[in-house]
């Protein structure tokens, strides 16, 4: 006989999932998105409409914002302060990487900032990462800092697909295999108690970030990885 047999808990409704754990914990987004403006218009199609699709699924969930800079800012805000303090009230960064985010210092900003809160929130598992980066293309050299974390591979075929992207017949595992990745990470993140001060003060004093790339013998340029293997929550060794 098992004595560890669960035991039935009256309740006026269910135990709170990984939404209503952020949004109680004080996060205000589940998922900010870092992504390039400079970039084709198929890899803005994606971002938008993932954007959208997360935010659908969340509605499944209890329903919660997702954080895009094109959504969210608008005239007359302080744009580095409202980036600086979305992305401390965020607690999953989704990262779109096309050689352009390299390029944008506010997007190594976000980077920074991200992979600061990710080691102060996840400190007791240093294995973890709350960054999720997405490869949107081919061949892309990456810097070490990102080329340590596991990517998907998925959108890539998004690419090249002639229609609405949100027709392809993966594009709802594609979503759902991220979201869930997010919900993962997210229980992990809450299970520490906040300290808004630190946080806030990190992401006010943290600077854009200095990638480190690597460079083959003989060679002035980083060599791509042969292949992406899909996501995977585990973070690089300090």
């Amino acid at each position: 006989m098992n004595s560890q047999a669960p035991v039935d808990v009256p309740m006026d409704s269910p135990p709170p999932g990984p939404l209503q754990l952020c949004l109680g914990a004080g996060f205000r987004f589940p998922v900010f998105i870092s992504w390039p403006h400079l970039i084709q218009s198929r890899g803005e199609e994606i971002v938008r409409a993932f954007s959208k699709a997360l935010e659908n699924r969340f509605r499944d969930d209890g329903g919660a914002s997702v954080f895009l800079d094109v959504d969210r800012i608008k005239p007359g805000y302080v744009w580095d302060e409202t980036l600086r303090a979305s992305l401390c009230r965020s607690a999953v960064t989704i990262v779109f990487l096309v050689r352009s985010y390299f390029e944008s210092e506010f997007c190594r900003l976000e980077w920074g900032i991200s992979q600061s809160l990710s080691a102060l929130r996840l400190s007791s598992e240093p294995q973890l990462s709350s960054i999720i980066p997405i490869l949107l293309a081919r061949n892309l050299p990456l810097p070490r800092e990102v080329n340590r974390i596991q990517f998907d591979k998925d959108f890539q075929e998004l690419l090249v697909y002639g229609r609405d992207v949100t027709t392809h017949e993966n594009w709802n595992r594609i979503v759902n295999d991220v979201a869930d990745q997010v919900y993962a990470l997210i229980e992990r993140v809450c299970q520490t108690e906040r300290d808004w001060t630190s946080e806030e003060r990190l992401a006010h004093e943290a600077n854009p970030m200095r990638f480190t790339w690597v460079q083959s013998a003989g060679s002035g340029a980083p060599q791509p990885k042969a292949r992406f293997p899909r996501v995977s929550v585990e973070k690089p060794a300090a």
